[in-house]
């Protein structure tokens, strides 16, 4: 079973563009396995249905700095531990050709 997380700002240590570690809610992790990759393209509004797309956990936000085209996620489903535990969830960093957006990566999902 999947929870959304209240969408959370993350800050993510990367080695070549691929997530390594990140904090989340004060905690450190280190990313053991990348389970799975994935892209999303495009406009939130009209990509893909919500049960396949990131849109829906971000359907209440708005972006006025860019192009609805012109976003592109890449979406990380990790498996990560702490000195407290493991998580399984998935991580997203959000694109954009025409800006440069603080707050780039989110905690989008966490598993069971």
């Amino acid at each position: 079973m999947s929870k959304r997380p209240e969408v959370f700002q993350l800050q993510v240590d990367t080695k070549d563009n691929i997530p390594v570690r990140f904090c989340w809610r004060g905690q450190w992790y280190s990313i053991n396995t990348i389970l799975m990759y994935w892209l999303e393209v495009g406009s939130f509004k009209n990509a893909t249905p919500w049960w396949e797309s990131i849109s829906a956990v971000f359907a209440d936000q708005i972006y006025n700095d860019v192009d609805e085209q012109d976003v592109t996620w890449h979406i990380w489903r990790i498996e990560a531990k702490s000195p407290k535990g493991k998580l399984v969830s998935d991580i997203a960093f959000r694109e954009s050709l025409f800006s440069a957006n603080a707050e780039p990566w989110r905690m989008i999902r966490v598993f069971d």
